[in-house]
């Protein structure tokens, strides 16, 4: 373990910044059900160290913080509390011209959607590329959040792998597989 704490500063008298110590309350938040001990492993630092951020007596550096950047923490949200708290946490960008540059879905849409896309793909015995993935993944979610039921949502995502898979144009063609 590289313990890089010199690097960083530390209150004179060891009692707690008020910024730092804001800082330390997210870090709890992050760490979650983790350990202290695992926390600090995970960012590479001692437990001392760790410890110290969390209770604000010794500033976070920038090797603590790419860390957490790097394990999809939001650092303007670390750092200020403003913003989503995960950088995975906000809008979906969109390449396709047809379509808004960005939409929100819920978590809850995204997993329905990526249960029902699984679905789909083991019953025809198929494989996506990411990109194909990812793009029936984003319309299976988008119909659910405009309030389409599961269940008329299960025959689309299956039609759509269909397409994709036999790169038909339309759904009648991917029915029929010619």
């Amino acid at each position: 373990m590289n313990d890089t704490s010199e690097a960083f500063r530390a209150s004179p008298d060891e009692s707690a910044k008020s910024e730092w110590a804001q800082i330390g309350a997210r870090l709890v938040s992050v760490r979650a059900q983790m350990t202290q001990a695992d926390m600090a492993c995970a960012l590479g630092v001692s437990k001392t160290t760790y410890s110290r951020w969390e209770r604000g007596v010794r500033e976070i550096g920038a090797d603590g913080l790419g860390a957490l950047v790097r394990g999809g923490w939001n650092a303007n949200w670390l750092l200020t509390g403003l913003g989503d708290e995960r950088l995975d946490s906000g809008t979906i960008p969109r390449q396709n011209n047809d379509l808004r540059q960005s939409q929100v879905v819920s978590q809850s849409s995204v997993k329905i959607a990526a249960q029902l896309l699984q679905e789909a793909l083991d019953d025809a015995d198929a494989v996506l590329a990411p990109a194909q993935y990812g793009e029936a993944l984003v319309l299976l979610a988008q119909l659910l959040e405009k309030g389409l039921p599961e269940a008329d949502v299960r025959p689309f995502a299956r039609q759509t792998v269909g397409m994709i898979v036999t790169g038909a144009k339309d759904a009648g063609t991917a029915a029929t597989g010619r």
